[in-house]
């Protein structure tokens, strides 16, 4: 059973990592596309402006809970329960990291999308640093195809990956996914988003996480305001 928690509009993954991991595993095997990505305060924001990335965020397989901070604002506005493991598990990026061990012990081959090349070995060197055997397929920064995605799916098909790990900024990574995905063939896509030049994820400043996680509050307050002056409004002409 999929537990999910509701932030917006947008059902975010709340299942443990165990049976995340499990589900992804399975999606290796099932030989169809299957989109996973970790959803950032910023993204959730920004789908309140962009309905298209709305619209992409709620078809994902697995939107997962991309920064602790959400959980936190979601607990605030009694949304679900504050737990301290999952909290602990966003923080560490534990999904990420039980899931590339699964990939590398299987034998599975990677796939990496990013901006430049230097994000790109960014990406590559985190991947080697904590799984030494892990198969690279190969690697496209999209800069240098001047907005030619079929160049770039061409390529990455030709190399024939199990797994497509973004490392694109979003939201170019979700439109890139949504104009794309019935083209690729791969079992997994894993939109990461941006990571630093020392191949860590973001991280936000102290500043910057509290003006974010203030902005989230305000949006879940202005949303749950208008979804229920829509609710009313339904109700009073159904009477």
């Amino acid at each position: 059973m999929v537990n999910k928690v509701e932030v917006m509009g947008i059902g975010l993954y709340y299942n443990t990592v165990g049976e995340a991991v499990e589900q992804a595993q399975r999606y290796l095997s099932e030989g169809v596309l299957h989109t996973i990505e970790n959803v950032s305060m910023e993204m959730l924001l920004d789908a309140q402006k962009d309905k298209e990335l709305a619209q992409i965020l709620r078809s994902l397989h697995m939107a997962l809970i991309g920064e602790k901070e959400i959980l936190s604002v979601v607990n605030g506005e009694g949304i679900g329960d504050l737990n301290v493991q999952k909290m602990a598990e966003i923080k560490e990026n534990d999904f990420f990291f039980e899931l590339f061990k699964r990939i590398e012990q299987g034998g599975k081959n990677v796939f990496l999308l990013g901006e430049t090349k230097e994000k790109l070995a960014n990406c590559e060197a985190l991947l080697l640093d904590h799984f030494p055997q892990i198969q690279i397929a190969g690697k496209y920064p999209v800069d240098n195809c001047n907005g030619d995605w079929e160049a770039v799916v061409n390529h990455m098909n030709s190399t024939t990956p199990d797994v497509i790990l973004s490392v694109l900024k979003s939201p170019m990574q979700e439109h890139f996914l949504w104009e794309n995905k019935e083209k690729i063939n791969a079992n997994i896509w894993y939109g990461l988003g941006e990571i630093s030049k020392k191949g860590k994820p973001r991280i936000y400043s102290f500043l910057q996480g509290k003006l974010l996680m203030t902005r989230l509050k305000d949006g879940i307050h202005k949303y749950e305001a208008a979804k229920g002056r829509e609710e009313d409004e339904l109700e009073n002409r159904n009477h």
